[in-house]
């Protein structure tokens, strides 16, 4: 297994940072405040458009002021607690559609540009922070971002995914693998929430369901949920979780231009995302 590495901030941390985490001061909130806003956002190739033309990937179109604005201020009226974000460059792209009042820590990859991150209302305070290597099965792969926080007086962690995309049997396989690493991080969790870009519409394939949560009491509040964005058919993002949560509390939040068509007509769609955040409230219990 690959040694996992702590992060904060989005930079690099010695695993010593674990012991002083421990050891910050933590401020349950109060009874009333026991309500969570969960998100996660594929931000589709999110640069801090820095020096970055001969990185984009083709047919990318790249981003202005006014497109971070409009990111911006979709996911503010959302007002997420925590946020995972897939495909972004670093800290700084992040800085650019999330407002001060979040912390955020990103993962970083030598020669790679398409990173993840978690971030969350200065409210809270996290206990641990890691990069999760051993999800990265093959070179390419993504690794995942682990944080947790304490809310009330349960310790609750926040996993961060994107995993392999392609229908090729070569992507197939590397998934699968990625599927099975999740499986044993989850085995040793408790109150987690998993989070991310799946790429495999979990809700249809019983297959990779099943090597995902043999042995968890995994629950998928968005299987029986329509994706409600920019027309797709399959979901592919989800929110999942061992913790009690309705069958179909995930939503998607489409941004106010989806006509229904990813299409690029207009062309301002195509510095939005051809994804949509989506949404999952979580009322703590018995606390």
């Amino acid at each position: 297994m690959k040694q996992k590495k702590s992060v904060l901030f989005g930079k690099i941390l010695p695993p010593v940072w674990l012991f002083f985490a421990s050891l910050l001061p933590r401020t349950p909130l109060q009874a009333q405040e026991l309500s969570l806003k969960l998100v996660s956002f594929n931000a589709m190739f999110l640069y801090d458009e820095i020096g970055d033309e001969t990185a984009f990937p083709r047919g990318r179109i790249p981003r202005k002021e006014i497109d971070f604005e409009r990111i911006r201020t979709h996911l503010q009226r959302i007002d997420p607690d925590w946020i995972a974000l897939q495909e972004v460059e670093n800290e700084n792209a992040v800085r650019k559609i999330l407002p001060n009042s979040y912390d955020c820590a990103v993962t970083r990859t030598r020669g790679y540009d398409q990173e993840i991150g978690v971030c969350w209302k200065k409210k809270f305070r996290p206990v641990f922070i890691s990069e999760r290597s051993e999800i990265a099965v093959f070179p390419g792969a993504r690794k995942g971002l682990e944080i947790e926080f304490v809310v009330g007086n349960r310790r609750i962690s926040v996993l961060n995914i994107h995993l392999k995309a392609g229908s090729d049997e070569r992507s197939i396989r590397i998934r699968k693998e990625q599927l099975r690493a999740l499986n044993r991080i989850l085995r040793e969790k408790r109150n987690f929430f998993l989070l991310g870009d799946f790429n495999i519409a979990l809700a249809k394939d019983s297959a990779s369901w099943k090597l995902l949560s043999e042995g968890v009491a995994l629950k998928n509040p968005g299987r029986f949920t329509k994706p409600n964005c920019w027309g797709h058919k399959r979901r592919i993002d989800f929110i999942l979780t061992d913790l009690p949560v309705a069958k179909n509390a995930l939503e998607s939040v489409p941004f106010p231009e989806d006509d229904g068509d990813f299409d690029g007509d207009p062309l301002s769609e195509k510095t939005l995302s051809d994804h949509c955040p989506i949404v999952l409230n979580y009322q703590i219990q018995g606390e």
